[in-house]
């Protein structure tokens, strides 16, 4: 077993670090220019969470000397040598716009008012004080960063205590607390207990797991936390520059993120024999990082999930003469997407964390979609799929597709699947050839290939060339739980908690409509994604497939989980105009939790088989 690397100490990284790694990287000056990019981002980050670590205290009275020592700190370096406020403004704008604790938030847009003020400062990145959370949605649609609902409030102030920071991830994810407190428990749980590998390693396998998706924000945000850690900033310049047990492995976060039905007891048997290996305890552990990170990578596509500020590899601080390129600091206010969602949404009430799975919120405009979601299985109806939508308005289109999912909800179940056509053979394929090309949506590894080393894309699972894993064999309930508890046993239980509450989790909503069973809806997605991924639940009616999800919303979900990098937001507009954002955003975690399961389920079964 291995013990954890000590820290190192952050500014050390950052004076080691310079150019002359450019010989041995071997790339075009574009490519070599960008992943040294990534790299100082990581670095820049690093330092300053570690500058900023004072403020991660609950109690004002503690917090508020800090505070002032760490903007007294900046005001001097801005009017002297300008050192620390070249390494920490990006992190300062961070705080102003997304810090939960008001005194925080309110310090650091003072403190960047008083650098457009009073220096000759300015960022390179100035519109970073505008940048939005996601792409996809109008950000005065997120929950306020000052909610005034108090245990949405309170969760935010405990995910920025935890993480040192509320991302744009945890932004979006506030719509549903419930969900959100658990992957603060998870990670907690997954990456920084105590495990069979070092806290270090398993940052550096979240940033690999990412890079199979491209996922930059995901890509940057665990580099930051593998140098924090202590870890070796070579490491993000290539495979080359790790110990080579993690190229080993490359063959394995390849299959597992794009194929996991054709992981063997063939790749297990290669990486725990011989020289470079993992024992069978670091290999669980091991899975169950990459398949965490490719799962939030399907999110953070699916969402459109921007990466924050002070992690951005594009962005950094100038320091000038002038001030005419600075723009205004931050209010107070949240900033405003420079293009709205065409089909604008209502903003949700505050969200109130539902007590138990399954109980209804006490919010009346979120459809927690999985619920909600139910919706948008008819809204695909119209949104890609032809169906004479293009005919009707945007108000005739919600309305046909609210009585359409309503009545599919509500009808006798068992009536309506006596008339859906075709059987289950012809359900199971069209879960893995919906309207998708692989071709057209294959991107170039260019900018990640440093750190994938095994070139894969997704392609369709047969049920003709490839064999079935039937959860009757196999099923995380009676195998995959008691394996993870076996070699990770602080994840396993935290794994069975999320899996649980997001198949469960309903509001009871369907846009406007209250009091819907939505369950048919979310079970069609769980098993649409278990059979896109070659798993098969003989107990499960695979009718309802095709009678929950048109064809929009198989696409989508399809889209979301085997090429999330295509995803674009004419997709996430376009696929239903039912659905709420927070709705989707419903689906999307629902989208996530059964990839992730899935592709757990068949490397621990691979596993399993070894041992035996």
């Amino acid at each position: 077993m291995h013990t954890s690397h000590d820290p190192m100490p952050l500014h050390s990284h950052a004076a080691g670090y310079g150019h002359d790694h450019a010989a041995a990287m071997g790339t075009s000056g574009e490519e070599e220019a960008a992943v040294s990019a990534f790299t100082e981002a990581a670095l820049r980050a690093a330092a300053s969470a570690a500058f900023l670590q004072p403020l991660l205290v609950q109690d004002e009275e503690l917090r508020s000397p800090a505070l002032e020592l760490i903007l007294s700190d900046l005001r001097v370096s801005a009017l002297g040598d300008q050192v620390d406020v070249r390494e920490h403004l990006l992190s300062a704008v961070r705080l102003s716009l997304s810090a939960p604790f008001d005194d925080v938030r309110t310090g650091f847009v003072a403190f960047l008012q008083f650098l457009h003020k009073e220096t000759e400062c300015s960022l390179k990145a100035a519109e970073a004080s505008h940048a939005v959370p996601t792409r996809f949605v109008d950000t005065k649609l997120l929950v306020p960063i000052d909610t005034d609902e108090e245990e949405t409030l309170e969760l935010l102030q405990h995910v920025f205590l935890t993480f040192g920071r509320v991302s744009n991830v945890h932004r979006v994810l506030a719509w549903h607390p419930i969900y959100l407190h658990a992957v603060v428990d998870s990670d907690s749980a997954i990456m920084r207990d105590d495990a069979a590998l070092p806290r270090s390693w398993r940052r550096y396998l979240a940033v690999l797991a990412a890079a199979r998706h491209h996922c930059t924000p995901l890509m940057q945000a665990q580099a930051a936390e593998f140098v924090a850690e202590g870890g070796d900033p070579m490491w993000l310049e290539g495979l080359k520059h790790a110990p080579a047990r993690f190229a080993n492995l490359s063959e394995f976060n390849a299959l597992v993120a794009h194929r996991p039905w054709l992981v063997t007891t063939e790749h297990i048997a290669r990486l725990v024999r011989g020289e470079n290996s993992w024992s069978v305890t670091e290999l669980v552990t091991a899975l169950v990082v990459l398949t965490t990170f490719h799962a939030q990578s399907v999110f953070i596509w699916g969402m459109g999930v921007e990466p924050d500020v002070d992690l951005r590899a594009d962005t950094g601080v100038l320091v000038s003469s002038g001030r005419s390129a600075v723009a205004p600091p931050p209010t107070a206010a949240p900033p405003v997407p420079v293009v709205p969602a065409p089909v604008p949404a209502p903003a949700p009430a505050p969200i109130a964390a539902t007590s138990s799975l399954g109980s209804s919120s006490t919010s009346t405009g979120t459809g927690g979609a999985g619920v909600g979601g139910a919706g948008g299985a008819g809204a695909g109806a119209g949104a890609g799929a032809g169906g004479g939508a293009s005919k009707r308005t945007t108000a005739e289109q919600v309305a046909y597709e609210e009585d359409l999912l309503k009545g599919r909800l509500m009808a006798d179940l068992e009536m309506l699947m006596g008339e859906a056509p075709g059987d289950e053979g012809d359900v199971y394929e069209q879960a893995g050839t919906a309207s998708i090309s692989v071709e057209a949506t294959k991107l170039s590894d260019a900018g990640v290939s440093h750190l994938t080393g095994y070139p894969l894309h997704y392609s369709d699972f047969s049920t003709t060339a490839h064999k079935v894993l039937k959860t009757q064999d196999y099923s995380w309930e009676d195998h995959g739980y008691s394996l993870v508890s076996r070699y990770f046993p602080c994840a396993a239980p935290l794994l069975e908690s999320q899996f649980s509450l997001t198949y469960n989790l309903t509001y009871s909503t369907l846009s406007k409509n209250t009091n819907i069973d939505t369950m048919p809806f979310r079970r069609a997605i769980w098993y649409y994604v278990h059979c896109i991924f070659g798993i098969r639940n003989d107990d499960y009616n695979y009718k309802e497939v095709n009678l929950f999800l048109l064809r929009s919303v198989k696409s989508f979900v399809k889209k979301v989980v085997c090429f999330p990098e295509t995803v674009t937001k004419e997709d996430f507009d376009n696929f239903s105009a039912t659905l709420t954002v927070d709705e989707k955003c419903h689906i999307c975690l629902l989208a996530l939790e059964a990839r992730k399961q899935a592709a757990l389920l068949h490397g621990l079964n691979a596993i399993m088989k070894y041992m035996k």
